[in-house]
């Protein structure tokens, strides 16, 4: 496996990890924790989280961890991404200016990823 088809491995991982905490942010705003649609989303969050363990895991095997780590911050950008375009949260302008600061810095590393063949 090359390394950009890595990359986009991991950008999926990140993916599926954002929306597994999603399904946890759902659940624990529901009123009532016995019922069945709090028992689902629970389980969505859980079963994202085993996806992307999986996800992860093939990443690891084809990434240095020392580029793989730092880029699993794209997690937090999914995340934010995901919950205002889910959720219908505000986000405040310190954010996004975070937001452009994680995706430069892996970015970066993409870069020196691709410009490397270790």
């Amino acid at each position: 496996m090359n390394q950009f088809f890595a990359i986009l491995l991991l950008v999926c991982a990140t993916t599926i990890e954002a929306a597994g905490q999603l399904c946890f942010k759902k659940k624990s705003t529901r009123s009532a924790d016995g019922d069945l649609g709090s028992r689902l989303w629970l389980a969505g969050g859980i079963c994202c989280m085993a996806v992307e363990a999986v996800v992860w895991t093939i990443v690891l095997q084809n990434l240095n961890v020392s580029i793989a780590y730092p880029m699993g911050s794209l997690s937090f950008v999914m995340v934010l991404l995901m919950s205002r375009i889910f959720l219908k949260e505000r986000v405040q302008r310190d954010r996004w200016i975070g937001l452009a600061l994680i995706l430069c810095g892996t970015v970066l590393l993409g870069l020196n990823s691709a410009g490397s063949n270790s």
